[in-house]
């Protein structure tokens, strides 16, 4: 399988950034993970604004989004509509998989709606269906 150049994790729970960090390293199946503790720390990164101001190589921009959906200053859901309205050229081949503990049957339709979700995972990763996610991504590209 081919590495994901960038996967960022979005979420504001440390121990499970710590886990899934962990997760993702040993698998080896990223050159380089990030981490942002919201939707607004993600689309600073995205944007390489404020404390991510800086080049390709420094900040490199994410092929896969792991997206929290309960988060404070900015959840995943206006992540998703924030994100949906930035220029093609900052989203070119970034899919965004949901991850969350539970969710709402509203929720999940209100997230569904927008064509940058492809898939769903539940918090802590189950590396049989991180895998299965990784690797479709990777045979789209």
């Amino acid at each position: 399988m081919e590495k994901v150049n960038c996967i960022l994790l979005v979420d504001d729970d440390e121990g499970i950034n710590y886990i899934h960090k962990r997760v993702l390293s040993r698998l080896e199946v990223a050159n380089h993970i990030q981490v942002c503790v919201d939707g607004q720390d993600a689309l600073e990164y995205i944007c390489r604004t404020d404390k991510y101001h800086g080049d390709e190589d420094q900040f490199p921009s994410p092929d896969l989004i792991f997206l929290d959906i309960n988060m404070p200053r900015m959840n995943g859901v206006e992540f998703l509509e924030a994100f949906h309205k930035l220029p093609v050229q900052q989203k070119t081949s970034r899919v965004v998989v949901m991850v969350t503990t539970a969710l709402l049957e509203e929720k999940q339709k209100t997230v569904e709606s927008y064509s940058e979700v492809t898939a769903f995972l539940s918090k802590p990763f189950i590396e049989e269906h991180l895998m299965e996610v990784i690797e479709t991504h990777t045979a789209e590209e």
